[in-house]
């Protein structure tokens, strides 16, 4: 079995923590938003491939995460290496 990306992670982790808006609806408990990439601040290679220091849309930059090719979509990583 896969691990979940760490932004998962953190949001499974801490979606009992605050109030909860019912009016949006919510994927594995994370608003659709906060699963959008807005930025890639930086990249390390590791011996399982690249990882991408990952800004996500609507979250903070402290809520940024180290996310592997194969958790990030491929559009996206495709735009990240033509940069």
């Amino acid at each position: 079995m896969q691990e979940k990306p760490q932004l998962l992670r953190n949001f499974i982790q801490r979606r009992h923590d605050g109030p909860s808006d019912e009016s949006q609806e919510l994927v594995d408990g994370i608003l659709p938003e906060n699963l959008l990439v807005e930025r890639v601040i930086a990249q390390k290679p590791t011996v399982h491939g690249q990882l991408y220091l990952t800004k996500w849309r609507g979250l903070a930059y402290s809520e940024t995460t180290w996310e592997s090719e194969a958790d990030l979509k491929d559009d996206m990583v495709r735009c990240i290496v033509a940069v």
